[in-house]
């Protein structure tokens, strides 16, 4: 079933391959997911959402865990989305080189309700996206 405003506050994802995976219908997108103030640490993904509508990803800490991992690093990945979306004040390290700080794909926002992605930091080791 369609689930909508749920909000994940002062949480801790440590280790695991994946950090926090959230997914809307394909076809009736979540609405208001919210993911604020949480510290990742993880290997290949921290936050994804896909399939959302008007998502919050503020004041989150990714790292990357584990610093010798060769596949590519997704810290904060949206796809899918649409309406209002707010990306703002992330802090994004991995010494690693050709990896993603911020990553959004098939956005498709209203100008009469546009998004806003600000003052997020990312750091990223030699050549990167």
């Amino acid at each position: 079933s369609k689930s909508e405003f749920n909000y994940f506050e002062n949480n801790w994802f440590r280790g695991n391959t994946n950090g926090f995976w959230y997914e809307g219908k394909a076809t009736d997108y979540s609405l208001g997911t919210t993911v604020i103030n949480n510290q990742f640490e993880n290997y290949w993904t921290s936050i994804y959402l896909i399939n959302q509508t008007a998502p919050v990803v503020n004041n989150n800490i990714v790292t990357r865990s584990n610093p010798a991992a060769t596949n590519t690093f997704f810290p904060i990945s949206l796809q899918g989305v649409d309406s209002t979306l707010t990306v703002m004040k992330n802090k994004v390290s991995t010494l690693n080189g050709g990896q993603y700080g911020i990553r959004i794909r098939e956005a498709q926002l209203n100008p009469l309700t546009p998004g806003a992605i600000a003052n997020n930091f990312a750091q990223i080791g030699q050549t990167g996206t």
